[in-house]
């Protein structure tokens, strides 16, 4: 959903000439057993062309998450 949207507000952004840097943060990290993910999410998100932000710096993902788990 995340690289959906991403892609949505691309196109939308472009046709308004409006410039940004956009990134998908996830919810991943070191610890635990999305560790073992990270390399093929990374280059999942990256391939579709946005920039990807993981476990310390995935405070957006990781914030909705920890409400939704907690």
């Amino acid at each position: 959903m995340s690289i959906e949207l991403a892609q949505r507000l691309s196109e939308k952004f472009d046709k308004e000439d409006f410039k940004c840097d956009m990134s998908i943060h996830v919810d991943i990290g070191d610890d635990g057993l999305t560790s073992k993910m990270i390399p093929e999410i990374l280059g999942w998100v990256k391939s579709c062309g946005f920039d990807c932000n993981v476990k310390p710096y995935s405070y957006a993902a990781s914030s909705i998450a920890n409400k939704y788990s907690k």
